[in-house]
């Protein structure tokens, strides 16, 4: 093979990068799209109140 290992260390780090930033930019988009849905949510029902724990969010159970 033509490739050496310098070339093969280059073309896995680009690979994982390239993908690291696709999942942290998807990431950012998530969150402030969430964040912009809460907070828009907040604006039409004031008086309820959207502050749960993780806890209570992944079981389901709400105050």
């Amino acid at each position: 093979p033509d490739a050496t290992v310098a070339d093969a260390r280059a073309y896995v780090h680009t690979a994982l990068s390239t993908n690291s930033l696709a999942t942290l930019n998807h990431a950012k988009t998530h969150a402030e799209t969430h964040a912009e849905n809460r907070s828009a949510n907040r604006s039409e029902n004031p008086s309820e109140s959207h502050t749960e724990t993780r806890a209570e969010t992944l079981s389901g159970n709400k105050r």
